[in-house]
């Protein structure tokens, strides 16, 4: 049985855990405000929605995409729901900073798999295979070549995610 495997029970549980308390979190009552500094909102955000992202991935590493996609969905469906409550309101700003946990949470999901030396084959092919273009993507590709062209960027795309390292 490997590491992966026997913590799983234990991921989910934690994954789970935190929407509950994310979602109640951002649906209660909001207290008079204490701002801190400006963004301290989004700040907030942002950092709930990468340890979702986070336990997400870990826990149904599996399914990278369709995690990352339920969380995108699940930072849209907490600013609407805002809006029918009396002391939140829906904010662009909000969702944003959501989406950018998310993203940072899967980035880091990424490089702690090729930091630990890719112990479990099927998390890395399948993160793999969602990523973002990298830096070394682009360079080879050059700045905006494959943008005109539709069909070739998503071949570049194919190609550069199921490369082997």
């Amino acid at each position: 049985m490997n590491a992966t495997s026997r913590f799983e029970p234990q991921m989910k549980r934690a994954f789970w855990f935190t929407c509950l308390v994310v979602v109640a979190g951002a649906l209660s009552p909001q207290g008079p405000e204490q701002v801190t500094f400006v963004l301290s909102d989004k700040l907030v955000h942002a950092g709930a929605f990468f340890v979702l992202s986070i336990f997400g991935l870990k826990a149904y590493s599996t399914r990278p995409a369709l995690v990352i996609a339920a969380l995108f969905v699940l930072g849209g469906s907490i600013e609407v729901a805002q809006g029918f409550t009396a002391t939140r309101s829906q904010e662009w700003g909000d969702l944003w900073a959501d989406c950018l946990g998310v993203c940072l949470g899967w980035y880091a999901a990424i490089a702690c798999l090729s930091r630990v030396g890719n112990r479990s084959k099927v998390d890395s092919v399948s993160l793999a295979q969602t990523a973002l273009p990298t830096r070394a993507f682009l360079n080879r590709v050059g700045p905006l070549k494959s943008l005109s062209n539709p069909r070739r960027l998503r071949s570049q795309l194919v190609s550069y995610a199921l490369r082997p390292s």
